[in-house]
């Protein structure tokens, strides 16, 4: 059987001489346990580096009893905590027979998954992959509309909601009956926090690719820390919506400015005109304009108001023609709105 060491924190929480301790005193304490035991000439061992991290390959020519196993790393993980004060799992594989045919890719691939299980029984343990690939009852789900609840929260920009809701699904597939759906309802959970942003590529291109994302997440081992990656990407999405809501909010009020300035002179220029030609609701409009500290009277007025001030000082022009051109069909009435908008009438300005 081949197991699988690992320390229980994030890389970044564990300290260079730690990992040093742990490498220096791992052979000696697994060596003094078997001996401790007597288990030293019916088990032999071999430890063996894949890239950081320690793996032990356990053999012997007589049938190696689970408990026995466990008893021995239990008391060498404990001793390790001790020295190196820091808390290290181990995982293991199937016992496979010598007799067969040994897939050790596979042996190791199925004691790194027993690691996976520490999200559920906890830290500085020795797990076993026979215990958790027994189909025993560990296949909870999550109601859909619970993710769909999160990504509507993220999307609407209530980001304390979406985070609490987040933190309850977290405890709630801890439980023992979630041990074999604990990285669906993760990647279920991923799914729908990332549905609830508006752009991708900019995630991706402002933080990073979808697989890193991925790739970070299931590389985590405590749910404080997978809570602290949903809420800096939640954060993040928030942050995206927030930019991409403020330039369509931008890009409408352009829209609808530009419309106005062209069109200003159309004596029936309405609201209605407005929104069927960019094809916005008028309580949209209204909201935009608002936003903007105007509305659409206002601001049609004060644009055929400064138009008018320009033309009065032209003095070929006459009234009834600046009138028509600034959108009025009755210079009365124009004139009326002038002194209304200046304080005098639009002869007394000229006059001035």
């Amino acid at each position: 059987m081949i197991g699988s060491f690992d320390f229980d924190d994030e890389a970044e929480e564990v300290t260079f001489s730690q990992t040093e301790l742990v490498s220096l005193y791992l052979d000696n304490l697994i060596n003094d346990e078997l001996k401790i035991n007597h288990f030293e000439d019916k088990i032999s061992y071999k430890l063996f580096e894949k890239e950081i991290e320690s793996n032990i390959l356990l053999l012997s020519n007589s049938p190696m009893i689970k408990e026995d196993i466990q008893n021995v790393f239990t008391a060498i993980l404990a001793k390790i905590k001790k020295i190196c004060s820091v808390s290290i799992s181990i995982g293991f594989s199937e016992m496979s027979l010598l007799n067969k045919e040994i897939s050790f890719r596979r042996l190791y691939r199925h004691a790194k998954r027993s690691l996976e299980y520490r999200q559920v029984v906890g830290k500085n343990m020795v797990l076993f992959f026979d215990d958790i690939d027994k189909g025993a009852p560990g296949t909870g789900k999550i109601d859909e509309n619970e993710y769909k609840d999160i990504s509507y929260e993220i999307l609407y920009g209530k980001i304390n909601n979406a985070l609490s809701k987040v933190e309850k699904i977290l405890q709630t597939i801890t439980r023992e009956n979630f041990q074999n759906t604990y990285y669906y309802v993760l990647n279920n959970l991923l799914d729908y926090v990332l549905k609830s942003c508006v752009s991708l590529p900019t995630l991706y291109q402002e933080t990073h690719a979808h697989k890193d994302i991925v790739n970070n997440l299931f590389s985590l081992k405590t749910n404080e820390s997978i809570l602290e990656f949903f809420k800096k990407l939640i954060l993040d999405i928030d942050e995206i919506n927030k930019k991409a809501r403020l330039n369509k909010v931008e890009s409408s009020f352009n829209q609808i400015t530009n419309y106005l300035d062209n069109n200003y002179m159309n004596p029936t220029l309405s609201l209605d005109d407005l929104a069927q030609e960019l094809g916005y609701s008028l309580s949209y409009i209204s909201a935009i304009l608002k936003r903007n500290n105007t509305s659409f009277t206002k601001y049609l007025t004060d644009i055929r108001m400064s138009k008018a001030k320009i033309l009065l000082n032209e003095e070929n022009s006459k009234l009834i023609t600046i009138a028509s051109q600034v959108g009025y069909e009755d210079p009365y009435y124009f004139s009326h709105c002038f002194k209304k908008y200046f304080g005098i009438s639009p002869g007394e300005f000229r006059k001035k």
